[in-house]
Formats: structure tokens, sequence, C-alpha cells
């Protein structure tokens, strides 16, 4: 049994999937799919279909990003977003004024 990771990134034009053996780092597989934008699930669950193995349970780590939200916010598109910091020091974001900075509703926790 492997232990495998699955990695998918939707991105604005494409969205990408890998599988890699996780101790070695050894690619095996890789696929790219365009994004769909109107449904994201559509173009996700065509990455894992086409890379899926065999046994789903040798996957052990999932891993899944996007640029999608970097994107509308330096495109100037979009809602207003916040941004939540979990287990982050309060004096750091007084420090480097990220509340001011993100241009966002900033809330730590």
């Amino acid at each position: 049994m492997h232990n495998l990771v699955l990695g998918i990134d939707t991105g604005g034009t494409y969205t990408d999937g890998v599988i890699l053996e996780q101790s070695t780092r050894k690619v095996l597989k890789t696929t790219k799919t365009l994004t769909t934008k109107h449904n994201l699930a559509e173009g996700i669950l065509t990455v894992l279909d086409t890379l899926l193995p065999d046994d789903p349970q040798e996957i052990k780590l999932v891993a899944i990003s996007t640029t999608l939200a970097t994107n509308a916010i330096a495109e100037g598109k979009g809602q207003p977003v916040g941004l939540f910091l979990l287990g982050y020091d309060q004096s750091l974001v007084e420090k480097f004024n990220l509340g001011n900075r993100c241009f966002c509703h900033l809330r730590v926790l």
C-alpha cells in the first residue's frame, strides 16, 4: 500500500492535479483541465476522475489551493473579504498594521 498525496490547484484558466508518493515525492500522475468558473466542482471532479487510484484509501493527504480569490482582489472584482487569523499573535497584527493593509475585515482568533 502506498501513502499518496493528492494536490489540486484551481486557477483562473486551468485546474491542475497531481498524485505523488508521499515518502519519495515521486510524481505518479498529473492532469490539467479547464477551470469551470460557473461551478468549480466540475473541474475538480474531472481532476479526481482522472487521478484517483484504484484504492482511494491510499491517499493520506489532500491539498487544495486556488488563485481565484487572489486574482479577484488584484483585479478589484468580487465582494468585500474577511481575513481570520487563527493562533496569530495580536502584537504582530498591530506591528505590521495588518488591519489597514489588507483592505478587509480582520479578526484574530
